[in-house]
């Protein structure tokens, strides 16, 4: 199975301007109230494919995004805590090779999610839940220089997962 043939089956879009494909499969009619008094919903979830040439660039949330992997290639979850502290998580089926089907971000997390191997597929398919649902006004894509400035000994992986 090709990543297009999972795009069509799912009827996966273009995720601009993080990278990726993907199809909001659940949003909660519940709703509240944010700080700023916008209007939410309670929950969200949705399908995310990445491929190789399409995959998610640094970015944060304000709220916890929890992915889960459905299948597919093995993917990076690169996370930069802020504190400062840097891990990248396996996501994927292999648990004695360390993989986790699911991994909890917290807010305010940079993270960039690309795939770990091409043995079998150049897709992954992924998944994500947030509580409350996600709304672009708590999204903020990182600035390469940026990241630069305040992580210099990354430099590499920075080039490699920002899209300035």
């Amino acid at each position: 199975m090709q990543a297009k043939d999972v795009i069509e089956k799912l009827g996966l879009l273009p995720l601009e301007p993080d990278g990726g494909f993907f199809a909001e499969t659940y949003k909660s009619p519940d709703k509240m109230v944010t700080e700023g008094g916008r209007e939410r919903s309670l929950a969200s979830a949705i399908y995310y494919l990445i491929t190789p040439k399409s995959f998610s660039r640094f970015h944060r949330l304000k709220h916890t995004e929890i992915y889960h992997f459905y299948g597919g290639a093995t993917a990076d979850l690169t996370l930069i805590f802020p504190d400062g502290i840097w891990k990248t998580v396996r996501l994927g089926g292999n648990f004695l090779a360390g993989e986790t089907p699911q991994f909890v971000v917290p807010p305010f997390t940079w993270q960039a999610v690309t795939i770990a191997s091409q043995e079998k597929w150049d897709w992954s398919l992924l998944g994500t839940t947030m509580a409350p649902g996600f709304d672009f006004a708590d999204f903020e894509m990182a600035v390469r220089q940026n990241l630069l400035e305040e992580y210099p000994s990354y430099q590499q992986q920075i080039l490699e997962l920002t899209g300035d």
